[in-house]
């Protein structure tokens, strides 16, 4: 999953997943992440994922926009990019994948692990006799 981590202006400290793209950014109340700062247009920069999967900022007609402190209209995203909109900084992050638990498939493995050597035990002992 992909979060957008906002550094500074009035959302300061706001984490915002993008769940789909393209993911809009700007003062629309559309956008996924909508900002109301100085210099923020109504449809700033857009979030795209390019045929190779990569993620890629694309400034919107008019605007402008810095990545990593150089001007871009275009710009492919690294883990831990940051760019700025008008007068916020925001950061972009491949946030850690959520790993669920796996104790019951490895209680059932171990289990029928057991069983089958038990059932071998089983077979062998009667073959003794």
């Amino acid at each position: 999953m992909v979060e957008l981590r906002v550094f500074s202006g009035k959302s300061a400290g706001r984490i915002a997943p993008v769940t789909c793209t393209p993911f809009q950014i700007g003062r629309s109340s559309k956008a996924g992440l909508s900002l109301s700062d100085p210099g923020v247009w109504e449809h700033h920069v857009t979030l795209e994922q390019d045929s190779d999967g990569q993620f890629l900022i694309r400034a919107g007609a008019g605007a402008t926009v810095s990545v990593q402190g150089a001007a871009a209209q275009v710009h492919r995203l690294r883990n831990g990019d940051q760019f700025v909109c008008g007068a916020v900084r925001i950061g972009f992050w491949i946030a850690p994948g959520r790993v669920r638990s796996q104790l019951a498939l490895e209680w059932a493995l171990w289990l029928g692990l057991l069983c089958a050597v038990l059932f071998e035990i089983g077979l062998i002992l009667k073959f003794l006799d």
